[in-house]
C-alpha cells in the first residue's frame, strides 16, 4: 500500500506525519467517522463545520502515524494507542485526535496534511477529481472533465 511522509518544522512544531492510499478497511472507517457529525457537532452544524468534519475525519482514517520529534516546543496531540480499525466500535471520545485539538493546530499544517492525503485518496475529493496518479497534475478545482 503506497505511503507518503511528510515533515512540518513551523510554529514550533517538528513532526514527522506519514498517511496512506485507502484500503477498503481504511474507506470503511472513514465512513463511521463521517457518521460521528452529528454526535460531535449536533444538528445545528454549518457547511463550514460539516467540511472541516469531512476533512478531519479523511486526515484521521487515512494517517498512519504522527512523529513528534524530541525538543519541539509543539506537540501534535497524535495518541497512536486509539488507532482506529472496523474491528471496534468507533467512539468520538476515543480517537487519535480530538476534533477540538484538531481545530487547534496550524492553519498551514492542517494544509499540507490534507494535501498529502487528498493527493494519495483523489476519490475522497471528487469536487477537485484528482487521482493518486495525477497528484498535483490533475484537474483543478472547478475545471470541468472535459477541461473547459
Amino acid at each position: 500500500m503506497q505511503e507518503s511522509t511528510f515533515s512540518y518544522d513551523l510554529d514550533g512544531y517538528q513532526v514527522d506525519i506519514t498517511v496512506k492510499r485507502a484500503t477498503l478497511a481504511v474507506g470503511a472507517v472513514r465512513t463511521r467517522l463521517l457518521r460521528l457529525i452529528d454526535t460531535v457537532m449536533g444538528k445545528s452544524r454549518d457547511d463550514v463545520g460539516a467540511w472541516l468534519w469531512r476533512v478531519f475525519s479523511d486526515i484521521t482514517a487515512a494517517t498512519v502515524s504522527v512523529v513528534n520529534r524530541d525538543g519541539a516546543e509543539s506537540q501534535v496531540p497524535w495518541d497512536s494507542s486509539q488507532r482506529l480499525s472496523l474491528a471496534k466500535t468507533i467512539d468520538a471520545e476515543k480517537l487519535p485526535i480530538s476534533f477540538a485539538d484538531f481545530m487547534e493546530l496550524p492553519e498551514e499544517l492542517f494544509n499540507t496534511w490534507q494535501e498529502a492525503v487528498h493527493k494519495l485518496n483523489g476519490h475522497w475529493v471528487p469536487w477537485q477529481r484528482v487521482t493518486p496518479e495525477e497528484g498535483e497534475e490533475g484537474l483543478e478545482s472547478g475545471e470541468s472533465e472535459g477541461g473547459e
